[in-house]
C-alpha cells in the first residue's frame, strides 16, 4: 500500500430501513458518504467522528462504530470505512457541508451522480 497516499474515514451511516445517509456536496454536486481526511496524528475513529460532529454537528456513540475495511483509490489516498446503525442520532442534525443530505436505498443511490470511489464503497458494500 502507497504510504504517501492521504488518509481519511468515510462511514455508511444506515437506519433500520436499510436507507444510507448520503450527502448532496456543494463543490461538485455529487452525492456522496460523509467523511474526510484525517489530521495529524488522528486514528481513523476519530477522524469519523469528528467529521459527523462538524458536519453534522452529531455526536455519534464510538461503541456502535463497526469499522468494515480499508479501501484504496489510485489518486486520491485512502479510506478507513465505517458503518453505523442510525436509529434517531439524525433528527436533529445541522448540515454544515453541503446542499442537503437524505437516507436513501441502494436502488436509489444507484441512480444518482455518485464519486466513483464512493460508489465503489457502496457496491462493495451491497454484494456483503
Amino acid at each position: 500500500m502507497d504510504t504517501n497516499l492521504k488518509s481519511g474515514s468515510s462511514i455508511i451511516l444506515e437506519n433500520a430501513n436499510h436507507c444510507i445517509a448520503m450527502q448532496l456536496r456543494d463543490d461538485n454536486f455529487k452525492w456522496g458518504l460523509f467523511g474526510g481526511w484525517s489530521e495529524h496524528n488522528e486514528t481513523p475513529q476519530e477522524t469519523i467522528l469528528r467529521e459527523i460532529d462538524e458536519e453534522l454537528g452529531v455526536i455519534l456513540d464510538p461503541d456502535h462504530l463497526n469499522f468494515l475495511r480499508i479501501f484504496s483509490f489510485p489518486g486520491i489516498g485512502i479510506a478507513n470505512v465505517f458503518h453505523y446503525p442510525v436509529q434517531n442520532e439524525l433528527d436533529n442534525a445541522v448540515l454544515t457541508e453541503g446542499i442537503t443530505f437524505e437516507f436513501l436505498t441502494l436502488d436509489e443511490i444507484s441512480k444518482k451522480s455518485v464519486p466513483t470511489n464512493h460508489r465503489e464503497i457502496l457496491t462493495w458494500y451491497r454484494s456483503q
